[in-house]
């Protein structure tokens, strides 16, 4: 699990901001305080882990990395800590080529004695290496590119570190797109993952169909398939949204793509452009929570875009379970009163985003003297309609 994300210099974060992390965390702030920055901290990580070539122009390049203008030492700093250890990277701004590079890179454990120093891929202490995805190479391990040269020393000398980077390696942010959803994937399209929009949903409900069915491999080699998710997504959609009793994926009538449709308790059953945009939400939303594997992590865009208040305690409910029985974890960015006022009790999981001229600020809302007579008075909820978050200092 992610305890702590860092940033500096990082799109909308200028001064150094430490950013702690619960099981599940509420983000809240007005628009442009940082939320989407920081939930695309994972993406961009994942995408260089996966030596993705267009992972710094998804985010926008060095213009849209880059903080300006540069806070403090004007170094940009990302990293992470988890309950075994952590990792860092510190780049600068080269003014004659614009380009980021990185100039000190660091890994630790706390079971491996001294922190590594990680440079060039090699431990050990060397010259500055540029930030950029380096060429992939054979011994890869797990996809970490950044890592991948480590293995010369042997991979159980690396094996501790995997607790470290694992949270991040299994990261996913969800931002849900109605088109997406309702568009049906090509039947060559089986391996696709479940993307950030929801597109590949069917394919995704049918591989699970597929991996219940399959014989169950014994022995050491067992494959790590979880053959009951198809199952508990099914049960929790039918408790969330009552008058619907099954989903089912079958191919389209051209035999070509495959259809998601959605069977109602009175028998009738529609296919997925006829569904509601809440319904196809919060299917999706389930179907990113059980996929993710034990320690990953799920950053949600507003998951409350679509669905309607009723709905969102038993979405928040699931969520809750999953933390607990699937051992992921969860980070909300949220504008709804309705869904903040069901952390009532946890100000110290609800992260307030403000703007500041020295860019993004973080902190708990357990932390903000200010706050607690009127969070002890009046929900979160409504707290966040009357402006008060706009107006803590």
């Amino acid at each position: 699990m992610l305890t702590q994300i860092t940033l500096q210099n990082f799109k909308s974060f200028g001064v150094r901001q430490d950013v702690p992390l619960r099981p599940l965390t509420v983000l809240v702030g007005a628009n442009n305080s940082g939320k989407s920055s920081f939930m695309s901290v994972s993406r961009f990580i994942r995408n260089v882990l996966h030596l993705r070539q267009d992972a710094f122009d998804l985010e926008g390049g060095a213009e849209g990395l880059v903080h300006r203008p540069l806070a403090g030492s004007g170094e940009v700093v990302v990293g992470w800590t988890t309950a075994s250890g952590g990792y860092e990277s510190r780049s600068a701004l080269a003014r004659e080529d614009g380009q980021i590079h990185q100039e000190h890179e660091r890994l630790w454990h706390r079971d491996a004695g001294d922190a590594w120093a990680v440079h060039n891929g090699v431990i050990g202490f060397g010259g500055p290496m540029s930030i950029e995805p380096p060429p992939r190479v054979d011994e890869a391990f797990n996809g970490l590119g950044w890592t991948s040269r480590l293995l010369r020393d042997g991979i159980e000398k690396f094996r501790p570190f995997e607790s470290v980077w694992s949270p991040v390696e299994h990261s996913r942010i969800v931002r849900l797109e109605v088109a997406a959803l309702r568009k049906d994937p090509h039947v060559t399209d089986v391996a696709s993952e479940l993307r950030e929009d929801g597109g590949g949903l069917p394919t995704t409900l049918e591989r699970w169909r597929r991996e219940a069915k399959e014989p169950k491999v014994t022995g050491v080699h067992e494959p790590a398939i979880d053959r009951t998710r198809l199952e508990e997504f099914k049960k929790f959609l039918c408790a969330a949204i009552p008058e619907v009793i099954d989903v089912v994926v079958d191919l389209t009538p051209d035999l070509l793509h495959r259809r998601l449709y959605v069977v109602q308790r009175d028998g009738q059953k529609f296919a997925a452009p006829q569904v509601s945009d809440g319904v196809l939400a919060i299917m999706a939303m389930a179907a990113h929570v059980f996929s993710l594997p034990p320690g990953g992590v799920l950053f949600i865009e507003e998951p409350e875009n679509h669905v309607h208040p009723l709905r969102l305690r038993a979405l928040v409910d699931m969520l809750r379970n999953a933390v607990t029985t699937r051992r992921c974890q969860i980070v909300l960015s949220t504008h709804s009163p309705v869904l903040l006022n069901e952390f009532r009790d946890e100000p110290d999981a609800v992260l307030l985003f403000q703007r500041t001229p020295e860019g993004s600020r973080v902190r708990p809302l357990a932390e903000i003297p200010e706050l607690q007579a009127e969070l002890e008075a009046v929900p979160p909820g409504e707290l966040m309609q009357a402006g008060f978050f706009a107006e803590a200092r």
